[in-house]
């Protein structure tokens, strides 16, 4: 019965043959692993030896040089409200004074604040930037923000709380793993079932963590293949007390949830990746359940996510440059309703950055903090101006 439970969370996509004996070729070996890393991660090798029928030192050699190795990436869905963290996107537009210095700002701030993303989207010349925020901080933040456009450091700024995001890993179906390539045709999409790794963003707790819980998760969503030896090593942590701590609050909490398993493209990938921002607005619930349906089934969305307040719909994608159009044309077909309330963006890679959890802003005793003059300050002594006032 135990193997059962764990042959039907690890099975994979529709449309595969869960059985050795239709494990012909080295790239369904390769699918097989990928499923079944979702449910038990990268470093469980026995785990999924067992439920893939592969020996163990198969699986650790196929899944280090195949898969890792060849452009996949394990991430760990981090559960941002066991940790006291609510979800936010956010949309800056910088003055054309600060324009040229957007980049290096908001990288200072998030490397002692709360934004955990940031990217230029092309051709707006906003910053589209994701954050992870204690609720009670909201009021606070936007004050922050209020300054900033006060200071002549923003033109303006939108900053929406999000009802949910999904995590997406990668369609296994329509990717061809043993070539490294993508074989679908659009035209012919398949629905998918895919596994979704969900965050309901009002679902956030009163932390029950501390610094080292912190420390932990983040470095897990930095190298989710870290063994917990050399995390002990890393954080300068006695090896028991490192993993009572993973055991009994990371795993036994909630904050880690699952993996979600992502395509970056491998060193033989040398065309192009696009990353899209496609935007929705004035959402009726019937059309973003349209819009939820549509981006779940496209290859290449990574995440989407819905503000009821504000009506809008978001969806970030990696997409390969030979596919934009494909893809393009899929949502215009797809979701002929809602092609006026649609508009997209590309992120500049240059511009931008992504990070792990927040770490500075937690405090052992007193928990999550944030102060409005502290962050001024930090942008006062960073950029020597003496506008930023406090």
């Amino acid at each position: 019965m135990r193997f059962r439970k764990v042959y039907e969370a690890a099975k994979p996509d529709p449309g595969f043959v869960w059985t050795i004996r239709e494990r012909g070729r080295d790239g369904e070996d390769l699918r097989l692993l990928a499923s079944a890393i979702r449910v038990f991660g990268p470093r469980n090798y026995t785990a999924i030896a067992r439920v893939t029928g592969l020996p163990v030192e198969t699986v650790r050699y196929k899944i280090r040089k195949n898969l890792l190795g060849r452009g996949i990436r394990v991430h760990v869905h981090i559960n941002y409200g066991a940790l006291g963290l609510a979800r936010y996107w956010m949309f800056l537009e910088f003055s054309e004074e600060w324009e040229g210095r957007a980049t290096e700002l908001l990288d200072r701030l998030a490397r002692n604040d709360y934004i955990v993303y940031f990217g230029r989207i092309i051709p707006w010349g906003s910053f589209f930037s994701l954050l992870a925020l204690p609720p009670k901080f909201e009021a606070k933040y936007r004050i922050f923000l209020d300054k900033l456009v006060d200071m002549g450091v923003l033109r303006s700024y939108g900053m929406t709380r999000m009802n949910w995001i999904r995590y997406f890993s990668m369609r296994t179906d329509c990717y061809d793993f043993k070539n490294a390539t993508w074989r679908f045709e659009w035209d012919t999409l398949s629905k998918s079932d895919r596994p979704v790794a969900v965050s309901i963003e009002e679902d956030v707790q009163k932390p029950q963590i501390d610094k080292l819980d912190l420390q932990i998760a983040g470095m897990l969503q930095a190298n989710s293949s870290i063994t917990m030896r050399e995390l002990a090593r890393k954080l300068g942590v006695e090896y028991k007390r490192l993993l009572y701590h993973y055991k009994e609050h990371v795993l036994g909490r909630g904050i880690v949830k699952g993996y979600i398993v992502k395509w970056h493209g491998d060193r033989r990938w040398r065309k192009p990746l696009l990353r899209v921002v496609v935007v929705f607005h004035d959402l009726s619930p019937e059309e973003v359940e349209e819009a939820k349906e549509a981006f779940q089934d496209i290859p290449f969305t990574r995440f989407d996510a819905y503000s009821a307040a504000s009506g809008v719909y978001l969806a970030y994608l990696v997409v390969p440059a030979e596919h934009l159009q494909g893809m393009l044309k899929y949502v215009w077909k797809t979701l002929p309703r809602l092609k006026r309330k649609m508009r997209y963006g590309f992120i500049d890679p240059e511009c931008s950055r992504s990070y792990m959890l927040p770490l500075k802003p937690f405090d052992e005793k007193g928990g999550w903090r944030f102060s409005i003059k502290a962050n001024l300050n930090l942008l006062r002594e960073t950029f020597s101006v003496k506008t930023l006032s406090v």
